[in-house]
């Protein structure tokens, strides 16, 4: 049973106008992975590019074992070991290493980088490291295992804290915390259960879910905007992909973000749900792809249904880029085609694998030893994947591709200029119609549908000349709903209408009775 306890409902989605403009004009070189899962959404996608492949680009050695994923920013990957946080280079290089307090070696959680800071958390505590030196800026106590990885709300960070999974002392609440850019902790929100799992944020709203399957989505100030129940418990953090909130029970469950309404359940066999490591949801290209026990199962975001399953060994999270996908079976290191789930490239290491990360156009895969592999894009092959992508329409990734290849041929390439400047028109097209998808959310927040169709149709035709699919399909699925918003409207407008004349009606006629006696 959904609850709606706010008026936050009604929020519209226009800030994903602004993250999808902000997306298509960042660098696709410069693309990191700076939280658990990539984004404060966990939707585990990178707009970077990504090999085509096997290219292995270096294998690094640490000097203690490797003991979870990482994060990736700026060319420098931070990682943690048995006892340190290390932030290295793509060449291996220790820029800095430090012994984090209450480091716990069994949680497998990867640091994140927030706010300029590097967060990791640890027994009793959340820690706050600086991002250039190591040094500890500051460290939040918990009195309880802090199992949740942190995400960015508005100014706010938020994360977990709780003991379900790992140890029991009574008295201290399982909490989510909302902390201020001082890293003071403005708000705690006491949910059912036990708050391991890392939530997902958007906009003014997050979502997390309790190992007991308490599900909820609250504001910044603490108050739920609506709440819901799983009997079969969550234990991965909740995936949100516009306006829909995705948790992983004993069956994939996709909420309406602003209402809590359910809008579809899938029951998906094999999803872990009972220890670690569990499964989780990422996103890409209106389809989410979930790591099973025996195998990956691609389903479709509007619908639910299964578009596709491919059989393989205890998968790992999924990482998604470049109309691919990235994951760890074992020791092996796999890819495969985003849209048929066809094998393009593997590579069998000695070492057991954990998740992969993708950090401008490489891939990043710590192993359950002291190695790092790192798996790159060919040179020789930047020149044809400039090409496909200008084919593609996919301009600013034609344009680093190009560049990549003049760097590696010392040749320099007309491609480049043409490539900049059809990036340049399409950013710029895209980004007005961002614009008016933006203002159309406005009207229909006051209620004003027919200046809201018009520009979402516009904003339609520049979708479908630039051919943006998934775009102008989610831009159809918006111009139906204003459709029946209108029809409701014009229903409820004739029925007051009907309503009134009958109680005018009634009140001449009750006169006219009065005047006759």
């Amino acid at each position: 049973m959904n609850t709606i306890q706010d008026g936050t409902g009604d929020t519209t989605k226009r800030i994903m106008c602004v993250i999808a403009v902000v997306l298509l004009l960042l660098p696709i070189e410069g693309e990191g992975w700076p939280l658990l899962y990539h984004d404060s959404q966990r939707q585990s996608f990178s707009e970077s590019s990504a090999p085509d492949s096997l290219y292995i680009q270096s294998v690094i050695e640490l000097p203690e074992p490797i003991i979870g994923s990482c994060a990736a920013e700026s060319g420098k990957i931070y990682i943690c070991g048995e006892s340190s946080l290390f932030c290295i280079d793509f060449e291996g290089n220790i820029l800095w290493k430090t012994d984090p307090p209450g480091h716990v070696l069994h949680l497998n959680i990867p640091p994140s980088l927030i706010q300029g800071k590097v967060a990791l958390g640890g027994l009793w505590s959340m820690n706050f490291f600086d991002m250039d030196t190591g040094a500890l800026i500051e460290s939040i106590e918990t009195l309880t295992v802090v199992a949740s990885s942190p995400a960015t709300v508005d100014e706010y960070i938020v994360f977990g804290k709780g003991e379900g999974r790992y140890i029991r002392r009574s008295g201290y609440p399982d909490e989510l915390l909302i902390v201020d850019s001082t890293l003071q902790v403005q708000r705690k929100f006491k949910a059912k259960g036990n708050v391991d799992c890392s939530p997902a944020t958007y906009m003014d709203v997050l979502v997390l879910a309790t190992v007991e399957g308490y599900i909820y989505c609250i504001n910044t100030s603490g108050n739920i905007v609506w709440d819901s129940y799983s009997e079969g418990g969550v234990l991965t953090s909740p995936t949100i992909w516009w306006g829909r909130a995705f948790i992983l029970s004993d069956n994939l469950l996709c909420f309406d973000l602003f209402t809590g309404d359910l809008l579809w359940e899938q029951d998906i066999p094999g999803i872990q749900n009972t220890f670690y490591p569990n499964s989780h949801l990422s996103a890409g290209y209106g389809r989410g792809y979930i790591n099973t026990v025996d195998g990956i199962v691609c389903v479709d975001f509007l619908s639910g249904s299964i578009l596709w399953k491919r059989d393989y060994e205890e998968p790992s999270d999924i990482s998604v880029a470049d109309e691919k996908i990235f994951f760890a079976s074992g020791t092996e290191i796999i890819s495969c085609n985003a849209f048929s789930g066809e094998l393009l490239w593997s590579f069998r290491t000695e070492n057991e694998l954990f998740p992969p990360i993708i950090s401008d156009g490489n891939i990043i895969v710590p192993s359950k030893s002291k190695l790092l592999y790192i798996f790159g894009i060919n040179p020789e092959e930047y020149l044809e994947k400039a090409e496909k992508y200008m084919e593609k329409k996919e301009y600013e990734k034609a344009y680093f591709s190009y560049k990549k290849a003049e760097e590696y041929t010392g040749e320099q390439l007309k491609e480049v200029d043409i490539a900049e400047e059809k990036m340049k028109d399409k950013n710029e097209r895209v980004s007005e119609a961002f614009q008016k998808i933006e203002k159309a959310d406005r009207y229909i927040r006051n209620g004003d549908f027919g200046f809201a169709l018009a520009l979402y149709r516009d904003a339609y035709e520049v979708f479908e000349s630039q051919e943006m699919d998934l775009m102008k399909n989610l831009c159809e699925e918006r111009i139906n709903y204003i459709n029946e918003k209108k029809t409701n409207s014009k229903f409820v407008f004739i029925l007051v209408l009907v309503m009134g004349i009958l109680v005018c009606g009634l009140v001449v006629r009750k006169k006219l009775n009065t005047h006759r006696r």
